[in-house]
């Protein structure tokens, strides 16, 4: 039996083991393998599936057959050095705890199965890929590695977790800066007045040669379609609007690797 102190804590792990557990054993085949989809069983495959499985452990009045067992151990399985026995009594307890929740109705229980749902919703995110994503971002870093741009900015501060009327605020601000840029205005001039990245503002905004893969992705996104000469409108990243300029673009020289020595006299 489970220890009745434990119990509160691990009823909600039950529930979680049984949603789980049910989509892992969804996954096996319940007809041999071997067996062409569109051929109706043979009499004696027929005889051999109605036969009952072999059963490898008991909890209450309830089984667990071989083929539910193979089932729950593959989802355990990691590497050839996963210790077989450390996997059963795994096993073993996540089904006791499927069997307690489930005698508590917590199978059955909406507040439950909607708590179940926003878990379940969050682990398939980390596991979500979108391949025509993930295709176009690594062409596009290809494309913008052939080259380096040079740059400039000038950053209006606004966290991204601010107040809606203080983003509306610092984004009206950043485009009145882009509005004078724009005509014309000394962008040196403005990024000294209203920069809030301190490491560039006394230098007029100017930030250096970067390739792909070096700026924040908004600002390279930014730059490398930019023409040279060519003030961008606002842009936000997580440190706020940013007004980049494209100051010139060259073929990429690669990277040189350097050693040197130091003697303080």
């Amino acid at each position: 039996m489970i220890d009745k102190k434990i119990k509160k804590t691990l009823r909600f792990a039950g529930a979680v083991g049984f949603l789980l557990a049910t989509e892992g054993c969804q996954r096996f085949p319940s007809t041999p393998q071997n067996v062409p989809i569109n051929e109706a069983p043979t009499a004696e495959i027929v005889e051999e599936l109605s036969q009952p499985m072999p059963v490898v452990v008991k909890i209450g009045g309830e089984v667990i057959t071989t083929d539910k067992f193979a089932a729950l151990t593959e989802r355990y399985i990691i590497n050839d050095s996963s210790d077989l026995n450390g996997i059963s009594k795994e096993i073993i307890f996540q089904q006791m705890l499927l069997k307690e929740a489930t005698e508590l109705g917590y199978n059955k229980d909406e507040v439950m199965l909607n708590e179940l749902k926003t878990y379940k919703n969050i682990i398939y995110q980390d596991f979500q890929e979108d391949s025509t994503l993930i295709e176009k971002l690594s062409r596009e870093a290809y494309e913008n590695l052939q080259s380096e741009v040079e740059v400039s900015h000038i950053l209006i501060y606004c966290s991204e977790f601010a107040e809606k009327d203080t983003q509306a605020e610092k984004k009206a601000l950043a485009n009145t800066i882009f509005v004078r840029a724009k005509n014309d205005e000394s962008f040196v001039s403005l990024a000294e007045q209203y920069s809030d990245d301190k490491n560039t503002s006394a230098k007029g905004g100017y930030l250096g040669w970067y390739t792909g893969l070096q700026l924040l992705y908004p600002m390279e996104v930014t730059a490398y379609r930019l023409k040279v000469g060519e003030v961008s409108e606002p842009i936000q990243s997580k440190y706020g609007f940013h007004i980049v300029k494209l100051l010139d673009k060259r073929k990429s020289r690669g990277r040189v690797k350097v050693e040197h020595l130091l003697r303080v006299v």
